[in-house]
């Protein structure tokens, strides 16, 4: 059995990935340069699978 995170440290990383999946939206409107909306892009990626990964994590927390 693999220890879990606490569930304040679920909703910390929930919201630090929400902030910057907003960040990521951010960077593909702000500029119509590529290296910005890739960077946009995979910020938007990554942080949605963590943001997944934590909501996961509290829903199997709550049962």
């Amino acid at each position: 059995m693999t220890p879990q995170p606490s569930k304040t440290k679920n909703l910390f990383g929930l919201g630090i990935s929400i902030l910057f999946i907003l960040l990521g939206y951010y960077l593909i409107n702000k500029s119509s340069e590529t290296i910005y909306q890739l960077s946009g892009w995979a910020c938007i990626i990554f942080f949605t699978i963590i943001a997944l990964f934590s909501i996961v994590s509290l829903v199997k927390k709550s049962r």
